[in-house]
């Protein structure tokens, strides 16, 4: 399904008060994606009301201030929304999207939020897109001023303004790439100067496969290594298991049917298998030498139904510092969600990278030697590669490191139709809560 703009509210205006009235759409469907864009001519952001999650906030720190948060509809929404705003002139709208997906954040990489004065144009900055899919770009001036479609990158999807108060202006822009990478911006001509508040979203469409979460890292020191499934588990997910050695000449093999090996090299390996829905408690595998071993089990549903679930599978061991994600084997030939999995035999998380993967989830273990299990994702399109990507995680001395990377398929019917949106609750040192409280790096690339 293709990510549609469905329209939106209407621009909410006052020149008083400290609640506004921002109205829904006239229609809202079920998994619908609401944005609700704010500004104030306050130092103060306007509240994300309850049952939104916040995108990012901002202020010039003397007199205006701005926030972005969204929403995934229950289809319910109806009239208005009330926001919390200082007793100032304030703005809002809430836009609506159809065909975006259905779990976690529904956006990619973005760029602002940010309050600058302009001379007479607008700044649209650059945004690293994964595939084929919709760049939105929403801007607010602080005056009726209008804006022009240059013709350039985005294409200006709607306007709106307003005489209340100071006056105001809405406008949306939108572009879809041919496919992935750096979407450049642009500068939008305006027909005055003043303070403007503009976000670019690239949008991730519900056609994608989707990660549900992973069982708790396992760790021993010894041959026997027995890893943990996820706490639930549906027929017809795919399980990959991820092990590790400090050693890095151990090779492994396993004793649990119905698992199917993709990399046993350099003391890492990489297991599959398709879930019947029975799988609980842990299955083991079984290394050829006795040292500190570790291993993790992530879920994916959503996944390519019969046959080899992944294409275009890299791999690379070494005994660096930093975690190499290996470009693909070769350009994807479906849509589908990158996926790079990789450990360490020490318990450091990233420190910083990668630029172009998300880091997703990580989790470590001070069992013998140590270790750690890093999963980075990003969503494709269709003849990509996005080439190799580092995650950092800086240290002292070398250790023995492996990633795999591939590509999970999409179900024939598409993708997911609804899942956890919580994907990695289990342990305190488990990163990766995608609908709640998130962490700075979730959601957004190139970030120090």
């Amino acid at each position: 399904m293709a990510i549609v703009y469905e329209g939106n509210g209407g621009l909410a205006a006052q020149s008083s008060g400290t609640s506004m009235d921002v109205a829904f759409p006239a229609t809202v469907n079920a998994d619908d994606i609401l944005i609700m864009n704010l500004i104030s001519r306050s130092s103060t952001e306007p509240e994300t009301p309850a049952g939104w999650t916040v995108h990012s906030q901002a202020t010039n720190g003397v007199f205006h201030g701005a926030t972005l948060c969204w929403k995934r509809a229950a289809g319910t929404e109806t009239g208005n929304q009330a926001v919390v705003v200082a007793n100032v002139n304030s703005y809002g709208i809430i836009t609506r999207y159809s065909g975006v997906r259905t779990y976690g954040k529904p956006y990619h990489d973005w760029n602002g939020l940010a309050l600058t004065e302009t001379a007479s144009y607008l700044p649209i900055n650059n945004v690293y897109q994964g595939g084929p899919w919709m760049c939105i770009a929403e801007c607010f001036i602080f005056n009726d001023a209008t804006l022009a479609d240059d013709g350039g990158t985005y294409s200006e999807v709607a306007e709106l303004s307003s005489t209340v108060g100071d006056d105001a202006t809405w406008a949306l822009y939108d572009h879809t790439p041919a496919g992935m990478g750096t979407v450049t911006g642009e500068n939008i001509t305006m027909s005055s100067q003043e303070y403007v508040s503009r976000i670019v979203l690239s949008l991730v469409p519900d056609t994608l496969p989707s990660y549900e979460g992973s069982g708790t890292i396992a760790a021993v020191v010894g041959t026997a290594l027995n890893v943990n499934y996820p706490g639930t588990v549906d027929s017809g997910d795919i399980l990959f298991c991820k092990l590790g050695s400090a050693n890095n000449a151990v090779t492994w093999s396993t004793v649990v049917s119905g698992w199917t090996e993709i990399r046993d090299a350099g003391g890492g390996a990489l297991y599959w298998k398709r879930a019947t829905g029975s799988e609980t408690g842990t299955a083991l595998f079984t290394a050829s030498g006795s040292t500190t071993q570790s291993g993790i089990v992530y879920r994916f549903a959503g996944c390519l139904e019969t046959g080899t679930p992944y294409e275009q599978a890299a791999h690379q061991e070494s005994t660096t510092d930093d975690i190499v994600i290996p470009a693909l084997a070769g350009n994807t030939t479906s849509e589908g969600l990158l996926a790079a999995m990789s450990q360490i035999s020490d318990d450091r998380l990233r420190n910083g990278g990668p630029d172009y993967y998300i880091k997703f989830a990580e989790q470590s273990s001070t069992v013998g030697s140590d270790a750690a299990n890093h999963l980075c994702i990003l969503p494709t399109g269709t003849g990509e590669n996005p080439g190799s990507d580092m995650l950092e995680v800086y240290g002292f001395g070398y250790d023995e490191q492996s990633c795999s990377v591939l590509n999970i398929l999409p179900a024939t019917g598409g993708g997911p139709t609804g899942y956890a949106n919580d994907v990695n609750t289990v342990g305190t040192a488990a990163i990766g809560k995608i609908n709640g409280v998130a962490t700075a790096d979730i959601g957004k690339v190139n970030t120090a």
